[in-house]
């Protein structure tokens, strides 16, 4: 008997040792670790050929030790731990590679920057950056421009809003965040960068050339407009960067100055920035103690109130413009003002980005920004993904062009670099109406011009050599006749709802 007891535990012991081992004879096995004979071959355990196969297996060994390895500090945190140093210290390159893994696991507005990247990124929050003038905004993973800053390098080469980025320099940018591809935007003032886009209104491919300038980048204009015998001040923020709520402040204070209270105040195609400057700008219309935003965190002791500090009751009638790229700050701004009942919202509705980044510095130099917070409207509703539908939904419009408010071209003489004439000043017009020329209105063939000729024959199919012919002439008097302008609606019904006819 007591042999009996001997042999079945001995048969036990070897049932057990047995039982904690696992075979990836394939594909499959990968992902679903199976407890089976240690009897594996060499070939049944041999590592996966490609990335994606090699991070499936090692997830599955790292889970099969997880649960089966005998000691109490061996956990699945504590062998990737080992895994990944391991790694690191065979090869360090693969350090901007892991973070920015591990950064964009988080979600798509979380970022790692190398120490050249980070000064590129700190240089866009500010008003002045060596670049090429543009704004972009991520739509399912795919980079557009945004808007074109005036007279920049992307405006003068051609370069349109609604455009969607390709390439830049020869490298395919598709999958990258907006964040890192204007990282490949910018760069040292005068040094070229090479883009390819893809123009979706025309279904064209195509290439431009351009240097970086310093780009001076004011985030707010404004101006005074009448209607109905009645002064509206409106004040367009373009951007949410370290300067916006100061100048935002003067253009208020302009308004005061002339003792304006109807006020616009237009974020269309603002995809953001700086959530501290957004914060000031509300104080300037909602009264002491007023709820503006609340960030959200995932532990409720790091969640902040954001209130008015204002030290009186602002009694100005406003009109905030939104569309689908107002996004973020514009969106924390336009909900502060609407749901304290400062503002009514007019256009479209917004992007919906209800979430905060933090930008963290590492030692060295490089840096993380990434997702720490939702931020919640004063009502308590969280806007991501789903955007702010404004009181008045209002698209804009288009109308033909009246060809009999230009000077048809004569098609009887060719211009060139330094040429006058009044059909030299019907280009200059006709290309301006069509976004292409910036410049000056005048019957002198300057350089600018030269530029837009160029472009405009290049996106025609047009030989780019910058003379006005008689071919290029023809073409552009008959692509102006078939363009359509915008109407913008949007400030219309906000000029109206401000001033009605009386």
């Amino acid at each position: 008997m007591q042999n009996m007891k001997r042999w079945l535990a001995a048969m036990l012991s070897g049932i057990l040792l047995l039982t904690p081992c696992t075979i990836f004879a394939d594909d499959e096995a990968a992902e679903t670790a199976v407890p089976q004979s240690s009897e594996a071959t060499e070939t049944e355990t041999a590592a996966p050929q490609s990335g994606e196969k090699a991070a499936a297996y090692v997830k599955a060994v790292v889970d099969f030790l997880g649960l089966y390895a005998r000691y109490e500090d061996v956990t699945r945190e504590s062998l990737y731990e080992a895994g990944l140093t391991a790694a690191l210290k065979a090869d360090p390159s693969l350090y901007e590679v892991v973070m920015r893994g591990i950064l964009a696991s988080i979600d798509e507005n979380s970022v790692y920057f190398t120490k050249e990247e980070a000064q590129q990124f700190l240089a866009e929050l500010s008003d002045q950056f060596a670049g090429i003038g543009i704004v972009s905004q991520t739509v399912d993973n795919r980079v557009y421009i945004q808007s074109v800053m005036a007279d920049g390098p992307a405006q003068r080469a051609g370069l349109l809003p609604g455009d969607l980025i390709e390439r830049i320099n020869g490298m395919d940018v598709s999958g990258l965040s907006a964040d890192e591809t204007l990282a490949l935007l910018r760069g040292a003032a005068a040094t070229l960068v090479e883009i390819d886009v893809y123009r979706v209104d025309t279904g064209e491919s195509l290439h431009f050339s351009m240097y970086r300038e310093t780009i001076f980048t004011p985030s707010v204009q404004y101006a005074v407009k009448e209607q109905n015998g009645q002064k509206v001040f409106y004040i367009r923020v373009s951007a949410f960067n370290d300067e916006t709520s100061g100048e935002f402040k003067a253009a208020m204070q302009a308004a005061d100055a002339q003792s304006i209270k109807k006020i616009i105040v237009d974020v269309r195609g603002n995809g953001g920035g700086v959530l501290e400057e957004a914060i000031k700008m509300a104080e300037m219309f909602l009264p002491p103690g007023a709820l503006i935003t609340t960030e959200d965190h995932k532990v409720a002791l790091f969640n902040q109130v954001y209130k008015s500090q204002n030290s009186r009751n602002p009694d100005y009638e406003t009109v905030v413009l939104i569309d689908g790229k107002s996004a973020s700050a514009s969106e924390v701004f336009a909900a502060a003002l609407r749901e304290n009942d400062k503002a009514i919202l007019i256009g479209e509705t917004s992007y919906g980005k209800g979430t905060v980044q933090y930008f963290k510095p590492l030692k060295d130099g490089a840096a993380m920004k990434y997702t720490t917070a939702y931020y919640l409207t004063p009502r308590g509703n969280n806007i991501h993904k789903v955007g702010i539908v404004p009181d008045a939904v209002v698209e804009n419009g288009y109308v033909p062009v009246d060809m009999a408010d230009y000077h048809e071209f004569s098609y009887g003489t060719v211009y060139r670099w330094g040429d006058q004439g009044e059909d030299v000043k019907t280009a200059k017009e006709l290309l301006s109406l069509l976004g292409i020329y910036k410049g000056e209105i005048d019957d002198v063939f300057d350089t600018e011009l030269d530029l837009a000729v160029r472009y405009f024959q290049r996106i025609t199919g047009l030989y780019s050599y910058g003379t006005l012919d008689i071919t290029t002439q023809i073409q552009l008097w008959n692509r102006v006749k078939e363009a359509k302008k915008v109407v913008d609606e949007q400030l219309n019904a906000a000029l109206s709802n401000l001033a009605p006819e009386e």
